[in-house]
């Protein structure tokens, strides 16, 4: 695993940790007419990280993107309130075959702004 990814946090995002809230990621294609596989990945699948950024508690989330082992590219983000992720928490993840896709399909606006990337949807 990344070291980077080898902490509490990252572990709830990828829906590993023992909060209670967030679980194993159940990806979403994007676009939706993404025909990949939607296998669930964790934090061991990550081969390649593209960007990420931490979250705070009661604050932004903390998110990612990358490339998966079977080549499938992802993009993942959680958050929880001021007390932590065993009180309110959430997590999600989307995967996607391109580079490409995931940016303009994957991230949300407020997440490409937080990595600095212009592209819109088109």
């Amino acid at each position: 695993m990344d070291p980077r990814l080898d902490n509490y946090d990252w572990e709830e995002v990828f829906g590993e940790g023992s909060g209670g809230n967030c679980t194993p990621i159940n990806p979403q294609p994007q676009p939706p007419s993404y025909s990949g596989s939607l296998a669930t990945f964790t934090r061991e699948d990550v081969v390649e990280i593209l960007q990420m950024e931490d979250g705070e508690n009661d604050g932004p989330d903390w998110i990612i993107y990358g490339r998966l082992k079977d080549g499938r590219f992802f993009a993942a983000r959680g958050g929880c309130d001021y007390t932590g992720w065993d009180c309110q928490a959430s997590n999600s993840g989307d995967v996607a075959a391109t580079k490409e896709d995931i940016i303009v399909f994957g991230l949300t606006a407020e997440e490409r702004a937080r990595f600095g990337i212009e592209k819109e949807p088109t």
